[in-house]
């Protein structure tokens, strides 16, 4: 975003613009704006958020080229909870049709998580970015996630040989993931409500006793 930009020194730089909505729609409009450039499509106007006209005719889809193992990856990488809300509600398009809504998600992973064997103490979902502090899970059913995950655990970032994901809210620190023992994964989870963060010093220890003769 150009009014981002000029605030920031030259190079690359990751900008996060959940913080702000303006921002989201500023970011949104100028992407498009440039895509029309591109393509050689004059357009002017302002960037607002206003509602579609319900008789608009759709001129465009654009499916995405990335395989689902993909997408997962790179939200994995870079901890993109639109993304992750995103694939969430498309579950619940896949169960019960369009539009989207968090009432068919919640209904959708409900039914999946049952299938599983998880009741609804074991894991809440109101969200799937797991940004809602009214998401709730238990350490004994992320492990049980993780070992049916393991197939699929070399999505998951790499930390100094451990593959993982952070989970991080003002006072929760988790981490979730595979210590390797040769071809073998172990499964381990850390969930800490505490003031400050020691995960990390938590993680050692724990490879320490997981890998040990």
């Amino acid at each position: 975003m150009k009014r981002l930009g000029k605030k920031l020194p030259p190079g690359t730089h990751r900008i996060n613009l959940t913080n702000n909505t303006e921002d989201i729609l500023i970011h949104t409009g100028e992407l498009f704006r440039a895509m029309q450039k591109k393509q050689g499509l004059a357009g002017n106007g302002i960037i607002a958020a206003k509602s579609v006209p319900a008789a608009v005719k759709l001129l465009y889809r654009h499916p995405s080229n990335r395989s689902l193992e993909q997408v997962i990856s790179g939200l994995m990488l870079y901890s993109n909870n639109f993304v992750a809300n995103q694939l969430y509600l498309a579950c619940g398009v896949a169960r019960e049709g369009y539009p989207a809504t968090w009432g068919k998600s919640r209904s959708a992973f409900n039914r999946f998580l049952n299938g599983l064997g998880f009741t609804e103490t074991d894991i809440v979902m109101v969200e799937g970015s797991g940004l809602s502090r009214r998401n709730l899970l238990t350490p004994a059913a992320m492990l049980k996630i993780l070992r049916a995950f393991e197939p699929y655990s070399r999505l998951l970032p790499d930390k100094e040989g451990i593959l993982l994901k952070s989970g991080t809210l003002t006072g929760v620190y988790c981490y979730a993931g595979f210590f390797s023992a040769g071809t073998i994964r172990k499964p381990f989870v850390i969930m800490l409500n505490q003031p400050k963060n020691q995960r990390d010093d938590v993680l050692k220890l724990l490879e320490k006793i997981a890998l040990q003769p």
